[in-house]
């Protein structure tokens, strides 16, 4: 703006809008940005629904959910926006049970503000009824379940009944409804139609699950109940009756499907493709495929791209793998082409090379469980043990790794220190023996008799002074190991 101009602008005589105009209104922070110079009174131009507005919202920040008064003053602020008539009583009931506070928020947030108040008190109290006398949910237990699923509001107290009464007819009891609800309310909101259609296609050709088996089934995994069957299930099942199931017993079937029932859910191309690699890229022969699914059906789930490639490339390039080693390694053990490498396989090597193990590969090859198990609590505390308190080094490991397949607290230290006491050498007599060999076995190893060994394991288990009388601080430990794997920047 040039000099001259400005001169002229500033001789103007303009009309000065008040201070108190001019503030931004005390609303909740929400609100000031939505709404930043006008006064709430000009957002709703009735005086009268002004007044029922500001009562909800007074009710709602009384329960402790501002985060839902705000939601509701902005809501009901729409033009031709009611008000929901019996809103009162909503929220009374939903405080009579608990929901206040973040939890009316939350539910506020998910089901949306108006659809809340809307809520019949009725099919409400109907609905908590149910869930109190159908499968005996606690308290805590339906402000999980409504908190949630907020929607079951909304559904028909008789639809949700008659979900129930379908479940049970397919085999589900009282106690797993009421567990099975907790985790996935979703449950709740079945077609009790679907259910039964679900069911029949299960127990019939090609899967043929026994109704009995249902119930494990659905306990571990009741989302099944919402795959779609033309799309997803049926296609699936006659895939496996036609590439799988020709070489199982049909008890080895239902397993197969109780292992892993996503398989279920995936495409027709996925499962082809994961078999076109163990054939061409892993070199498994027939034979040694039909025994990775029945081992570990759930290979069949796991993207080939973005994890059963990366794995068998890093044990082919970085620890200079044979293709024939890595047909023998999945073969053993199918779960290691399913961990990932910076997250699950990274980590262990890297541990293991920092305790002075320079032939990780061997270790890996004769026990490639111990990519699997977990680090912290598991192979840290073990190595300390034997590094600490046996007094043993990696070579008694490269020896026998199976050391790391025992439960340290059942096993490894009870067997130990047994023999320690009665002065057995360890190092002399050998892990490998020490700790495959059956109780009798090992009794003789170290001259005493099985009754002796027994008493000596149940005052360990009482007491467990050996684990907290240990020269070891296992967390520091472990904290220094974890950070001595963390990947480094790329």
């Amino acid at each position: 703006m040039s000099l001259a101009f400005a001169t002229i602008l500033s001789g103007i005589p303009f009309a000065r809008t008040p201070r108190s105009l001019c503030r931004t209104p005390d609303l909740p922070h929400p609100l000031r940005h939505k709404h930043p110079l006008q006064p709430r009174a000009k957002l709703i131009h009735s005086a009268e629904k002004e007044d029922q507005v500001t009562n909800i919202e007074t009710q709602l920040r009384a329960l402790d959910a501002p985060s839902a008064a705000d939601q509701a003053y902005v809501a009901l602020s729409t033009p031709n926006t009611p008000v929901p008539s019996t809103w009162m009583d909503t929220l009374l009931l939903l405080k009579d049970y608990g929901i206040t506070g973040e939890l009316l928020s939350r539910m506020a947030s998910r089901l949306g503000i108006l659809s809340l108040l809307n809520v019949s008190p009725a099919r409400a109290g109907s609905l908590f009824k149910l869930l109190d006398t159908a499968i005996s949910l606690s308290a805590s237990q339906k402000r999980r379940v409504l908190t949630s699923r907020p929607d079951l509001l909304l559904s028909d107290v008789n639809l949700v009944n008659s979900s129930l009464e379908s479940l049970q007819e397919a085999g589900l009891r009282r106690r797993d409804l009421q567990r099975l609800v907790v985790i996935w309310p979703r449950m709740l909101l079945l077609h009790p139609a679907y259910v039964n259609r679900v069911t029949r296609f299960l127990q019939h050709s090609p899967l043929w699950i026994p109704k009995h088996m249902l119930r494990p089934l659905l306990r571990r995994a009741p989302w099944i109940l919402v795959f779609d069957i033309d799309s997803q299930m049926a296609p699936v099942a006659y895939w496996l009756d036609e590439y799988v199931f020709p070489f199982l017993k049909r008890p080895d079937r239902t397993r197969f499907i109780l292992s892993a029932p996503m398989v279920l859910s995936r495409s027709r191309s996925s499962l082809n493709e994961v078999m076109e690699f163990l054939w061409s890229n892993t070199r498994l022969t027939d034979t040694q495929q039909v025994s990775v699914l029945r081992q570990f059906p759930s290979i069949l789930t796991f993207s080939v791209d973005e994890v059963l490639q990366p794995a068998v490339d890093y044990f082919v390039k970085d620890l200079h793998f044979s293709t024939s080693e890595v047909s023998r390694l999945i073969h053993a053990f199918p779960r290691i082409i399913t961990l990932r490498v910076e997250q699950d396989i990274l980590p262990v090597v890297k541990f293991l090379v920092s305790r002075r193990i320079s032939n990780v590969s061997r270790i890996i090859k004769r026990f490639p469980p111990i990519l699997a198990n977990d680090l912290m609590t598991d192979t840290i505390p073990k190595m300390n043990y034997l590094e600490h308190e046996l007094g043993l080094t990696v070579h008694d490991i490269l020896k026998f790794p199976g050391y790391f397949s025992y439960d340290l607290e059942a096993r490894i230290i009870p067997r130990t220190k047994f023999a320690q006491e009665n002065g057995v050498s360890i190092s002399k007599v050998g892990l490998s023996r020490m700790l495959s060999s059956s109780d009798e076995t090992f009794c003789k190893l170290v001259h005493m008799t099985q009754e002796s060994y027994k008493l000596f394991c149940e005052s360990v288990a009482s007491s467990r002074k050996l684990i907290n009388g240990l020269n070891i601080s296992e967390q520091s430990a472990g904290k220094e190991a974890l950070e001595a794997t963390r990947p480094g920047p790329p």
